[in-house]
């Protein structure tokens, strides 16, 4: 287990109004982090078994906030959670799936927010989390990746073009284009 807690971020902003399909996984060693379906960190810290065995029964689940009230501002489409990592390709397939998945045996929770009294707990004050539809249309991803604020691209990242490797459908003849100032 780690002994703090353990981050992992992307090395760019996400723009207003604009959908983003995001995946974190960890399979007990390494934790991952997928936007729109391309891998972009990883973070070895954490070892083992998120919870300590004596508290794991205890946990509580937040989506969209935490308890000192740093909330976040946008939309959720869904939420799943796996007893599994998932595979970059898992990620790719789960990135295309528009509504809920089948029941899995893997799947403990899947959420597309139709009946959120039956399934949440309110917060502290009382309230349950405000449902409205967000008026952007809906699967339009954009999955162009900026590089990161250090000037180097995501694919110097070895963790990054290994992932890319292994999948055939990212391995597609590209146009580059580039501007050499001086």
């Amino acid at each position: 287990r780690a002994r703090q807690v353990t981050t992992i971020n992307a090395h760019h902003s996400y723009l207003p109004g604009q959908w983003v399909y995001l995946d974190a996984t960890y399979e007990g060693r390494l934790m991952k982090l997928y936007v729109n379906g391309a891998q972009v960190a990883t973070s070895g810290e954490q070892v083992g078994g998120i919870f300590s065995p004596l508290t794991e029964k205890c946990k509580v689940l937040m989506l969209g906030g935490s308890t000192l009230n740093h909330n976040y501002r946008g939309y959720m489409e869904r939420f799943s959670l796996w007893k599994v990592a998932r595979t970059q390709r898992e990620v790719l397939m789960d990135m295309e799936t528009h509504g809920l998945h089948t029941p899995l045996p893997q799947l403990l929770l899947q959420e597309n927010w139709e009946d959120v009294k039956r399934a949440w707990s309110p917060m502290k004050n009382g309230s349950s989390p405000r449902v409205e539809l967000s008026g952007a249309p809906g699967f339009l991803l954009d999955t162009s990746l900026e590089p990161p604020l250090c000037g180097q691209t995501l694919c110097d990242n070895a963790k990054v073009i290994a992932s890319y490797n292994q999948l055939p459908r990212f391995r597609q003849p590209k146009v580059v284009r580039y501007r050499v100032v001086n």
